[in-house]
């Protein structure tokens, strides 16, 4: 069990765009959460070994303690079985991805904000 840190990682030619990413996230991880309240649009992507029954989803705090699973524009919690891109509708301060279920994931996360 690890603690995964967000990286940020260099775009060139984006304007004020900011990639993080969490790399080789599994099962038995706890990601880091990044501080995200300046970047109002957000976008999550995830790909990767999803193992069986992999599930991604997106948490988002005002404190940095207490975290609650974020929505997409359509209001729906953000929950990904499978690689795809999805927008963040909350404009929380903590941001974090987490695997709560699964075996054998292996898969990357990255959020774009702006």
């Amino acid at each position: 069990m690890a603690t995964i840190a967000p990286v940020r990682v260099n775009l060139l030619d984006v304007g004020y765009a900011q990639l993080y990413r969490w790399e080789s996230l599994t099962e038995a991880d706890t990601a880091t959460a990044i501080k995200a309240s300046s970047l109002a649009d957000k976008a999550i992507q995830v790909t990767g070994n999803f193992g069986t029954s992999g599930d991604v989803h997106i948490e988002g705090s005002m404190d940095g303690v207490s975290f609650a699973q974020l929505n997409d524009p359509q209001g729906d919690a953000i929950s990904l079985t499978s690689a795809g891109i999805v927008q963040i509708q909350e404009n929380a301060v903590f941001i974090r991805p987490v695997l709560d279920a699964g075996t054998g994931v292996d898969v990357d996360v990255y959020l774009l904000a702006r």
